[in-house]
C-alpha cells in the first residue's frame, strides 16, 4: 500500500465534498435571497439570475469531455462536445471519427513585435511539436520590432528548416501580421500562437483532432500562466486563467459556441477563415480601424456563420501575463474595449445558437454592465443586502478556489478569493471606462518581456 497516494486520494475526496457543500451553500443563500424579491426585487432577481447562470455553467462541465489523441490504430476517445447540440437534437456524446492517422497539414503563424527575450523559445517549442514534420510549417511575422527580435528569428531559421519569416521594418499591427500569414499558408489548418507563449509537445495533435467534423471552424487550447510565481498578481491571474478556460470555455464548448478563441493558442480551418477574411481584415468601429481584439473578432464572425467552435482542454500552452498592476489594468482595458465592440455585433446573432449557448451569453453581457451598480446598491444604498452580497462573493471565491485545487496542486487556490473580490470592487468598473474610451485604438504601454528560465517550463506538471 502506497500511503502517500492514498492520502492524496483521501484529500481530493475531502476537497470534492467541501466543493459540493459550497455549491449547496450557494443555492441555500440564493434561496434565502428570494425573500428580497418582495422588498428589493432588483437585487433578488439579480441574485437569482447569477446563481442560475453559475450553476448552469457547472452543470455543463458534466457533459464536457476533453479531446484526447489516441494510441496508434485506436479510435479517438471524444471530440469534446455534444453532437447535435447546435441543432438541439440531443443525440448524446459523439465518438471521435477515424484514428490517430488524422493529421491535417498545419501552418503555425506567430506575429511578433519586440519579443527578443521570448521569440526563439516560442519558435523552438513549435518546431519540436510531436507532429509529422512534412505537414507542419511555421511562419513568423516580425512586425516592425526595434530590438533584437529579427536577429532571434533568423537564428531560429538557421536551426529549424520549416520556419519561414517576414520582416516588416514598419509596424503594421498584429492583425495585418495574422492576415499575411494566412495568405502565405496553403495548409488545411492555421494555428495562431502569441509570441510569448510555449506550447506543450503533444498539444497540436489534440488541438486539430476536432477538425474531423467538417462543421468545426475553430478550436481553442488551454492556456496556463508561465510566470505565475512572480508575485500576487501573476498568481491571481493563474487561477483566473484556469477558471476562464476550464469552466467558461468548457461549458461553451458543450454547445459548440466558444465566444473567444484566445490568441495565445487557437486553430482555425483555413477555408472557413477565408470566407470572412476581407471583412475581418478591414474591420472598423466608429470610423476607426480595429487594432486589437483580433481573436474575439474572428471568433465572432465564425459564430455568425453558424460554425462550431470548441475548446480542447488537453491542448496546453503556457503564456506570460503582466507582472505589474499598471500593465495588467492596461491589458484589461484593451480587452474590455474589444469585448464591448464585439458584443455589439454578437448580440445580433447569438440568439440563433442553441439556447444552452445563447441564454448564458446574454446573461453574461447583462452581468458585466450591471455588477458594479449592484455592488453600490448592496453595500451603500441598501444595508440589508450587504452581508448577503459579501457572502455571495466569499462563496464564489471558495467555489472557484476549490475547483482549482481539485485540478492543480500548486497551492495557488486561495488566490481565487483575491480575484473574485478585486474583480467585483475594481476591475468590473473598467467596462464603463472601456465604453467611454472605445474610440481610442492604441494598445497602451507595450512591455518587452523578461527572459524566463527555460527549465521552469519543463519543471511544471
Amino acid at each position: 500500500m502506497h500511503l502517500p497516494g492514498l492520502e492524496r486520494k483521501l484529500l481530493d475526496l475531502i476537497i470534492l465534498v467541501l466543493w459540493l457543500g459550497i455549491v449547496a451553500a450557494l443555492v441555500r443563500l440564493k434561496l434565502h435571497q428570494l425573500s428580497f424579491l418582495a422588498n428589493d426585487p432588483a437585487f433578488g432577481l439579480y441574485g437569482l439570475l447569477t446563481t442560475s447562470y453559475l450553476l448552469f455553467r457547472l452543470l455543463c462541465l458534466l457533459f464536457y469531455h476533453p479531446v484526447y489523441h489516441p494510441a496508434p490504430g485506436r479510435p479517438a476517445q471524444r471530440v469534446g462536445r455534444v453532437a447535435g447540440a447546435e441543432e438541439g437534437e440531443g443525440e448524446g456524446e459523439r465518438e471521435g471519427e477515424g484514428t490517430c492517422d488524422f493529421y491535417p497539414s498545419v501552418t503555425i503563424i506567430i506575429p511578433t513585435m519586440n519579443e527578443e527575450k521570448a521569440i526563439f523559445r516560442t519558435i523552438e517549442a513549435c518546431c519540436r511539436l510531436d507532429y509529422p514534420s512534412d505537414l507542419l510549417k511555421v511562419i513568423v511575422i516580425n512586425d516592425g520590432s526595434t530590438d533584437g527580435t529579427w536577429r532571434e528569428i533568423t537564428r531560429a531559421m538557421d536551426v529549424f528548416p520549416q520556419v519561414e519569416a517576414v520582416n516588416w521594418t514598419v509596424n503594421r499591427g498584429k492583425r495585418a501580421g495574422m492576415v499575411e500569414g494566412i495568405r502565405r499558408s496553403q495548409s488545411e489548418i492555421i494555428v495562431f500562437i502569441d509570441s510569448d507563449s510555449v506550447v506543450e509537445p503533444d498539444s497540436l495533435k489534440v488541438l486539430v483532432r476536432p477538425f474531423v467534423d467538417p462543421n468545426v471552424a475553430a478550436v481553442v487550447g488551454h492556456a496556463d500562466v508561465l510566470n505565475k510565481d512572480r508575485n500576487l498578481l501573476t498568481r491571481m491571474q493563474a487561477v483566473r486563467y484556469f477558471i476562464s478556460f476550464r469552466i467558461i470555455k468548457a461549458s461553451e464548448s458543450v454547445f459548440n459556441s466558444v465566444t473567444c478563441c484566445s490568441g495565445c493558442y487557437s486553430a482555425y480551418r483555413r477555408n472557413a477563415v477565408l470566407e470572412v477574411l476581407n471583412e475581418w481584415q478591414n474591420q472598423t468601429f466608429l470610423g476607426k480601424k480595429c487594432t486589437f481584439g483580433d481573436d474575439r473578432s474572428l471568433t465572432n464572425l465564425l459564430l455568425r456563420e453558424g460554425y462550431s467552435l470548441l475548446y480542447a482542454s488537453e491542448a496546453r500552452v503556457k503564456t506570460i501575463v503582466p507582472e505589474t498592476w499598471r500593465g495588467y489594468l492596461k491589458q484589461q482595458l484593451r480587452w474590455k474595449k474589444s469585448w464591448f465592440r464585439e458584443n455589439l455585433i454578437a448580440v445580433t446573432h447569438m440568439w440563433r445558437r442553441n439556447p444552452g449557448a445563447s441564454i448564458p451569453y446574454y446573461l453574461s453581457v447583462l452581468f458585466a454592465f450591471c455588477s458594479p451598480l449592484v455592488l453600490v446598491r448592496s453595500l451603500v444604498l441598501n444595508a440589508a443586502s450587504r452581508w448577503a452580497y459579501l457572502g455571495g462573493l466569499a462563496i464564489l471565491g471558495a467555489l472557484y478556489g476549490l475547483y482549482y485545487r481539485l485540478h492543480r496542486r500548486d497551492g495557488l487556490w486561495p488566490y481565487a478569493f483575491a480575484f473574485v473580490f478585486l474583480n467585483a470592487f475594481i476591475f468590473s468598473w473598467q467596462i464603463y471606462q472601456a465604453i467611454l474610451t472605445s474610440t481610442d485604438t492604441s494598445w497602451g504601454t507595450r512591455q518587452v518581456r523578461q527572459a524566463l528560465n527555460p527549465k521552469a517550463v519543463e519543471a511544471e506538471h
